[in-house]
């Protein structure tokens, strides 16, 4: 039983180290487009379009 569990966590913290990588990566290579995809996100938690751009501009900065 404990395999299973730590094959479980195993796996989900290989996902998402591969996941931050990719994200790491496309930040250095096509920070526009990543901009673009968090106004997007911000949207969908119900910011207007002006203001999700700025804040997604806003978190680059950091």
């Amino acid at each position: 039983m404990a395999l299973g569990e730590w094959l479980s966590v195993t796996n989900a913290r290989e996902l998402a180290r591969t996941q931050i990588a990719k994200e790491a990566d496309e930040l250095e290579h096509t920070p526009d487009a990543e901009r673009h995809e968090l106004a997007l996100i911000y949207q969908s938690k119900g910011l207007g379009a002006a203001e999700a751009r700025r804040s997604a501009n806003h978190e680059g900065k950091f």
